[in-house]
């Protein structure tokens, strides 16, 4: 069996107006966890953030961990995950997506 570790991906409860992510959002993302990687865990989460303006913005996510072997077949893991993270940021219209990668390193998409 191959090492693996644990990536990351937080997904938002809201819209940036303040509207619910549709069910079918979080399905879809969910989906291509279960397809790609096997399966995942979810948690709720909330944290904040100031922008480089220095407003603050309060949100509320969906914690997916993701235990990974490097490589999926021919495809590198985190290549995977960043792809899920732009349907993310699309279907949620988000400035950023938090990613955790497969060498523990964080990038916002």
């Amino acid at each position: 069996m191959s090492k693996q570790r644990e990536m990351a991906l937080k997904v938002p409860q809201l819209h940036n107006d303040g509207s619910e992510v549709p069910p079918e959002v979080r399905k879809k993302i969910e989906n291509f966890l279960l397809i790609w990687f096997g399966g995942f865990s979810r948690h709720d989460s909330c944290g904040a953030w100031r922008s480089e303006s220095g407003q603050r913005f309060d949100d509320v996510c969906w914690h997916y961990e993701i235990a990974s072997s490097q490589f999926i077949g021919d495809e590198v893991a985190d290549d995977l995950l960043l792809s899920i993270a732009q349907i993310v940021k699309r279907d949620c219209a988000q400035e950023s997506v938090y990613v955790r990668l497969w060498d523990g390193s964080v990038q916002f998409v």
